[in-house]
C-alpha cells in the first residue's frame, strides 16, 4: 500500500541519516540519503516532505562536512517544489539564510545560484494560492552576499542577477543590487581592466560575459530611466573583443532597443550596431543581421532604408515592382 511504501522508504532514509557519526562511511551514507530525498520528495508528498524530509535536510545543512552542505544546496529547489509557500518563507528561508553565512565561501557561492530558482518556485506557488509571495524577504540575503569579502561570491551574484530581479515585484527591487551591478562593472573598466593578470584566480572574462548577458534584464527591471547611469558600461561591454561576449551583446541588442525606444535607438544604439554590421568577423556580422528587423522596427522610415543593403538582394528584388517590395519592408518592420 502507499502507506507501507512511505514507511519503508522513511525507515531506510532515517537509517542512512542517523548512523553513527564515528562510522567511516558516515558522510557517504548522508550523501546517499540526500540524493534519495531529492528523488522521492515529490512522490512522498507535502505532509511527509514537510514533517520528515525537510527537518532532515535542515539538519544536514549544519553538518561539519562541507561536501554535505554543498549537496544540500543541490536539492533545495527540489524540496521547495514539494512544500507550501508558507514553509518556503519560514523553515526553508531560515536554512538558506544560514547557508549564506557559511564559513566556506564555496557554500556561499553555491547558495547564490540556488536563490533564483527558489524565488521562482515561491512566486509561482503564491500566485496559485492567491497569497503574497514575500520574495522581498530574500533581498536581505542577497544584499549581504553582494558585499561578501570573497570576490567569487560577489561575481556569482552577477551571473544570476537577471534571474533574481526578474522574480521580484517592482516595489521589492533593491537599488543596492542595481548599484552593485553598475559599480562592479565601473570598477573593472576604470580600475582593474589593465591590471588583470592571465594568472588571476578570478575569471573576469566570465564576469563580463555574465554582465553582458544580464544587461537587458537589469535595464528592463529597473527601467529605462537608469540608462544614463548604465550607458558608459554598455558602451564598454559593446567594445569587448571576445566573440563570446560580443555575441551575447548582439543577441540581446534588439531587447535593449525595445526598452529604450526609437529616439535613443536612433541616436545612441544604431551607431554601435553599425559597427557590428561592418565587422570583418563573418560570424559576428551574421549574428548582427539575425535581429536586424527587430532592431530597426520602430525607427524612422528614412533610417530603415539605409539598412536594406544588408538584406539578401535575391529577397529584396524578387519582385519586378521594386516599390511594392520596399513598401512591404516598411510595413512589416
Amino acid at each position: 500500500t502507499p502507506k507501507d511504501k512511505e514507511e519503508g522508504v522513511l525507515s531506510i532514509l532515517l537509517s542512512f541519516a542517523n548512523n553513527d557519526v564515528y562510522d567511516p562511511e558516515s558522510s557517504q551514507k548522508k550523501l546517499i540519503c540526500i540524493q534519495l530525498i531529492s528523488s522521492l520528495s515529490e512522490d512522498l508528498g507535502l505532509k511527509i516532505t514537510t514533517s520528515v524530509l525537510l527537518p532532515q535536510v535542515c539538519s544536514f545543512s549544519d553538518d561539519e562536512d562541507v561536501e554535505i552542505r554543498l549537496k544540500v544546496i543541490d536539492i533545495i529547489s527540489k524540496v521547495a517544489m514539494s512544500i507550501d509557500p508558507e514553509i518556503i518563507q519560514s523553515k526553508l528561508y531560515d536554512m538558506i539564510k544560514r547557508l549564506s553565512n557559511d564559513k566556506n565561501f564555496n557554500v556561499r557561492k553555491k547558495i547564490v545560484k540556488c536563490i533564483p530558482e527558489v524565488l521562482k518556485i515561491n512566486k509561482e506557488k503564491c500566485i496559485f494560492s492567491h497569497i503574497a509571495s514575500k520574495n522581498a524577504m530574500f533581498v536581505e540575503i542577497i544584499e549581504k552576499l553582494i558585499i561578501d569579502n570573497e570576490i567569487n561570491v560577489r561575481l556569482a551574484v552577477i551571473e544570476v542577477i537577471g534571474n533574481i530581479i526578474a522574480q521580484l515585484d517592482k516595489e521589492e527591487l533593491s537599488m543596492k543590487i542595481f548599484n552593485f551591478y553598475k559599480n562592479t562593472l565601473e570598477e573593472f573598466y576604470f580600475n582593474l581592466r589593465d591590471q588583470v593578470s592571465s594568472f588571476s584566480s578570478v575569471n573576469y572574462g566570465m564576469m563580463i560575459y555574465n554582465a553582458a548577458y544580464n544587461f537587458p534584464a537589469v535595464l528592463y527591471c529597473y527601467g529605462k530611466d537608469t540608462w544614463e547611469q548604465l550607458r558608459k558600461t554598455y558602451v564598454n561591454l559593446c567594445s569587448e573583443k571576445s566573440l563570446q561576449i560580443r555575441r551575447s551583446i548582439i543577441d540581446s541588442f534588439h531587447e535593449v532597443c525595445a526598452i529604450l525606444g526609437s529616439e535613443v535607438t536612433e541616436r545612441e544604439l544604431l551607431p554601435i550596431y553599425d559597427g557590428f554590421l561592418e565587422s570583418t568577423v563573418k560570424e559576428e556580422k551574421q549574428y548582427a543581421l539575425r535581429n536586424l528587423p527587430k532592431i530597426i522596427k520602430n525607427v524612422d522610415k528614412s533610417i530603415k532604408e539605409k539598412y536594406f543593403k544588408y538584406i539578401d538582394p535575391v529577397v529584396l528584388f524578387q519582385s519586378k515592382e521594386d516599390n511594392k517590395v520596399r513598401n512591404f519592408k516598411f510595413t512589416n518592420w
